[in-house]
């Protein structure tokens, strides 16, 4: 992989509706953050924005890929459109992966600037888990104090150090990293005996056999949990169609209809709960097992090439595909997408009893195009 001429010490992700909403405060975040990082260092803080910079996602995962020697921050800007985006979503899902592979946690900052009670470590959503345990910076008060504020400015000055701070603790980890990845680039795999391989045959996979082992209970976990959802999907899609035809069929008799509606919300509250549950599940062991299949590519990238690795990577391939069939998985979730659409449609005791459905779509999805994307990864 050849290095860029340049790269970014952040990259700046949003929902564009959003900064549009809120009259370009987003957009006066980061000029001010730039500004008073300048002031404060002495240095320029290079931001990559997301729909303005070419091959912004390429440029991120092609910095953290190279090695730990060369960061960047990740800044997402949280609101509740931004944890429904499935782009952004998708974002911080992949950033936080290969962060927790390289060892560098720090390098997530979000900024909340909307419903921070919403952030919480016990929430089901990865997306959720990730943001609060990042430790994000609230900055709901200060968007509505606005720019000319004095509570603008000290938010703007508590950014900067919150960056300065992660990136002082990221510096100080670098060395120690480095020479770990160094450490694992030389040395021999424990007992490759066990897996009827010469010592010989893998001088330069260290650590593959034993991760590769590691995977495979994560692989059977996944492939559980992943069906578990598929099954409560199709529970709950069976109730929303027949509950949904039965109160078509009392359109023109009100209390009947009204009638099947409260029992339709009284019926699909607990199987959308169920499957939010199980949903929350597949998406926790796939992002799990995501991060594994990242370290296995990690000393991969460290390896020489042979015919045991090469051996070793079709082993692999052929393991990920048996995790499920995912696009049985997408389709199942645009099929039931629709169907929520239309029961919150009709009445807001509906839309309540659904909303969990609605997140475990949004899970659910996270998680397919994870496990979706694997056989690039290796």
């Amino acid at each position: 992989m050849s290095l860029p001429d340049q790269w970014s010490d952040c990259f700046w992700s949003y929902v564009r509706s959003d900064n549009e909403n809120l009259r370009g405060r987003i957009d006066h975040i980061r000029e001010d953050l730039t500004a008073q990082y300048a002031v404060e260092t002495g240095e320029e803080l290079r931001i990559f924005v997301d729909g303005e910079d070419i091959g912004w996602g390429q440029d991120w995962q092609e910095t953290l890929d190279i090695g730990v020697g060369r960061t960047a921050f990740f800044i997402p800007i949280v609101t509740p459109n931004y944890t429904k985006s499935s782009s952004c979503r998708d974002e911080i899902l992949k950033f936080h992966a290969i962060c927790h592979a390289r060892g560098v946690k720090e390098l997530i900052l979000p900024i909340v600037v909307s419903n921070p009670e919403r952030i919480s470590k016990d929430d089901p959503d990865e997306v959720i888990r990730i943001i609060a345990t990042a430790i994000y910076e609230p900055f709901h008060e200060v968007i509505r104090a606005g720019r000319d504020s004095q509570q603008w400015m000290e938010g703007i000055h508590r950014l900067v150090r919150r960056l300065m701070d992660a990136q002082k603790r990221v510096e100080e980890k670098l060395p120690r990293i480095l020479s770990g990845e160094i450490e694992r680039a030389t040395e021999t795999p424990a007992d490759p005996a066990a897996h009827g391989l010469d010592s010989d045959d893998v001088p330069d996979a260290p650590g593959l056999l034993e991760l590769v082992e590691n995977l495979t209970p994560a692989l059977e976990r996944t492939a559980v949990t992943l069906q578990e959802a598929v099954t409560d999907f199709t529970a709950v899609s069976v109730l929303l169609g027949e509950y949904g035809a039965r109160a078509g069929e009392q359109g023109n008799d009100p209390a009947a209809y009204k009638a099947t509606i409260l029992k339709m919300a009284e019926v699909i509250t607990e199987p959308a709960r169920k499957l939010e549950r199980s949903a929350s599940n597949a998406q926790r062991d796939i992002a799990e097992t995501d991060k594994l299949i990242r370290e296995v590519k990690n000393v991969l990238d460290q390896t020489v090439q042979s015919p045991v690795l090469d051996e070793l990577r079709a082993g692999f391939r052929k393991a990920l595909g048996e995790v499920g069939d995912i696009d049985k998985v997408a389709g199942l979730m645009d099929d039931l997408a629709r169907q929520i659409a239309g029961a919150e449609s009709i009445s807001l005791i509906l839309k309540n009893a659904v909303r969990p459905a609605r997140r475990a779509v949004l899970m659910l999805r996270d998680a397919a195009r994870m496990a979706a994307s694997w056989g690039t990864v290796i």
